[in-house]
């Protein structure tokens, strides 16, 4: 009984150890906004909420692919990795103008982030965060 309750208490620390190592949001330090609500980084990351408060276009930068992309889609999206491409896709294909920007690694959207202006994307919390903002969000 007590190697179960063991194992579960270990089970536990490393689930909410992870959750502290999730994904951080990083937007372009010329967004005014500090946080967002999980409703309206979801609809940003969907293509639903295309402009700031402040009224600048919104860019959303995300990973390829790797456990960061898939901790951002879990949490905040509810999506999994093919139904978050499928869905960029589909609206590809309709002929919207708007697309999401791709990158293979984390360092390459930090770098796009800082350099384009209303620019969010996401990276793990370990990746530092140069010339951009983090942005809190809210639930």
């Amino acid at each position: 009984m007590s190697r179960v309750i063991g194992a579960l208490l270990i089970l536990l620390f490393l689930s909410s150890a992870s959750l502290a190592d999730g994904p951080i949001v990083i937007a372009n330090k010329n967004v005014s906004q500090d946080s967002l609500t999980a409703k309206t980084l979801r609809n940003i990351f969907l293509g639903k909420e295309r402009t700031w408060k402040e009224g600048g276009f919104i860019f959303p930068a995300a990973l390829e692919g790797g456990p960061v992309h898939q901790k951002f889609l879990d949490l905040y999206l509810q999506k999994t990795p093919a139904q978050f491409s499928t869905h960029w896709r589909r609206i590809a294909f309709t002929g919207g103008s708007l697309k999401i920007n791709l990158f293979k690694t984390e360092r390459q959207l930090v770098d796009y982030v800082a350099q384009q202006e209303g620019a969010i994307g996401y990276i793990g919390a370990e990746t530092p965060t140069v010339n951009v903002k983090q942005i809190t969000i809210a639930p």
